[in-house]
């Protein structure tokens, strides 16, 4: 089986690119992927390295630009011969849609977002075959049109390389640590990620804040900024951009939190990889986050938008270190469900059926 990928990102954006890479490269052997994306980037890059045939397909945006970029989509679907394309969001699956149409090639559109898409979604409905959502809230999205063939498959995480180990020696000289992992955009919302940590730092001398992740808006990067120095202690919070993926273990490890302050999550992958490590994770309940953590078990959930409840979540788990271990263990064994092996089984399950 050829299955073409098209994703509408060149490079790593965010949890749904990886989670299409960790997919691409799991593939069983009779399986054969290929990628097509917008420009070389370094979602290319690490194809190529591992060793994934790639092309570039015009996604520009929709609208008369659209037409001439079809004419090429034909002459790809053509030279390439894909059994099935498999688009990761709504631009890759409008493009796909329409050329497997044009080419008979039957096309799922794997949806990672849980928001409805009001000028797209009427329309890819009519284009794909079916639609994969990642969690039950992202199939809510969905809901207006019924008959639509719809698989809720969970992301996966390769779990070999989020294996927990021993926690090192804590850096910055903390005592404590709370960990953000998300890129810097507005809606992650790191406001009130600096708001809970301000509200701690009394209470907890020792703590400190990492975040990890590249900027998105540079307005909202620099109003981060100038809250951070209008802290009691700015030192005390480090902004360490993007980082490498082998170095994101060493971070979790060192973390007692792992803080989630979104104002929405369709599924919260660093949720998984938090827990496979063995760090205790708070998050607000939205979207698809309760699917992940079940409250009192592996964390705790708090009611979005309640920086107040976020902020006496955390100070219960830093307070209690029975409490917090007990978390870390049960999050190792709820982390393993959502295991990269399970995740390319349902989806291979669903190339079968749609060929069929």
């Amino acid at each position: 089986m050829r299955v073409a990928y098209v994703s509408g990102f060149a490079d790593f954006v965010g949890g749904g690119e990886y989670s299409l890479f960790d997919l691409m490269t799991h593939l069983p052997a009779d399986v054969k992927p290929v990628l097509l994306v917008p420009s070389a980037g370094t979602l290319s890059t690490a194809a190529e390295r591992a060793g994934i045939e790639w092309h570039t397909a015009p996604m520009s945006p929709i609208g008369m630009a659209s037409l001439p970029a079809l004419w090429r989509w034909r002459q790809l679907i053509r030279d390439i011969r894909p059994d099935i394309l498999h688009a990761n969001n709504s631009r890759a699956a409008f493009y796909a849609g329409l050329s497997g149409k044009m080419m008979r090639t039957p096309v799922l559109f794997h949806c990672r977002v849980t928001e409805l898409d009001k000028r797209l979604d009427r329309w890819l409905v009519g284009l794909v075959a079916g639609i994969v959502v990642n969690s039950q809230a992202t199939a809510r999205r969905f809901s207006a049109w019924p008959d639509i063939r719809l698989w809720t498959v969970y992301n996966g995480v390769d779990m070999t390389a989020w294996d927990s180990q021993a926690k090192d020696e804590k850096p910055f000289g903390a005592e404590q640590i709370i960990l953000v992992v998300s890129r810097i955009s507005h809606c992650k919302r790191h406001d009130i990620a600096l708001d809970v940590f301000e509200r701690l730092s009394g209470r907890f001398p020792g703590l400190h804040l990492a975040l990890v992740g590249g900027r998105d808006e540079p307005e909202w990067w620099r109003e981060l900024q100038a809250r951070t120095c209008m802290l009691p202690e700015p030192e005390r919070v480090h902004w360490l951009g993007d980082v490498e993926r082998d170095e994101l273990p060493g971070w979790y490890v060192s973390a007692d939190i792992l803080l989630l302050p979104s104002d929405y999550e369709s599924f919260g992958r660093v949720l998984v990889e938090a827990m496979a490590m063995g760090t205790a994770v708070v998050a607000f309940d939205v979207g698809g986050i309760s699917e992940v953590v079940e409250h009192e078990r592996q964390g705790l959930l708090v009611t979005p938008g309640d920086v107040e409840g976020m902020t006496e979540a955390a100070a219960r788990l830093l307070d209690d270190d029975a409490l917090r271990r007990r978390m870390e263990e049960a999050g190792k064994i709820r982390a393993a469900q959502f295991s990269i092996e399970r995740h390319v089984e349902r989806i291979c399950a669903i190339y079968q059926e749609v060929l069929s």
